[in-house]
């Protein structure tokens, strides 16, 4: 009996060494402004704030490896559905509205900051892998998009981290602070 209780501890510490050491775990950062939170993982660039046009943005990168990825969060106040924004994101994709001619890989209903929203996978005729989670909450347009050199699924651990943590309380895009 006191053989497997020196045996079970000493596999237990074993393993934890073995995922230490091969940089299996990751750590998290948490991103905070004016009404926008979510956490990203610690290989990212530090996110920073752009000024748009219509709206407001959150940018970020990585490059690992022989991976280059991107992630952009793009906020705009609008009193448009979440289906509009749908057709007008698949319309850019299959270049109806732009040159863009991509090629649609998967799509369906995702729960983002406790809202109804929409995942659509797709390539994009410049060879990136591209993924756009889309909502709508207080007449605001949320677009939280990945793109990526490799397969989106090289990032998706990232894409998942963000996604299942953000949390927003914006009303308007107006107080945003840069």
């Amino acid at each position: 009996m006191k053989k497997h209780g020196i045996i079970i501890p000493g596999i237990i510490a074993i393993l934890l060494m073995v995922v230490v050491i091969s940089g299996c775990t990751s750590t998290t950062v948490p991103y905070n402004n004016s009404g926008i939170s979510f956490n990203y993982s610690s290989d990212w660039n530090t996110p920073v704030n752009a000024n748009l046009p219509s709206g407001i943005g959150i940018t970020s990168n990585k490059t690992k490896e022989n991976l280059t990825a991107r992630m952009d969060i793009i906020i705009q106040d609008s009193n448009n559905p979440l289906s509009m924004w749908i057709d007008s994101v698949k319309a850019n994709i299959n270049g109806t509205t732009s040159t863009m001619n991509g090629k649609l890989l998967s799509e369906g209903p995702v729960e983002i900051a406790g809202v109804q929203g929409y995942r659509i996978n797709y390539n994009s005729n410049d060879g990136y892998e591209d993924a756009e989670i889309i909502f709508v909450k207080n007449y605001i347009y949320y677009d939280i998009y990945f793109s990526s050199t490799s397969s989106i699924s090289a990032i998706e651990s990232d894409i998942n981290t963000v996604v299942n943590s953000f949390q927003t309380t914006l009303t308007t895009t107006s107080p945003f602070s840069y």
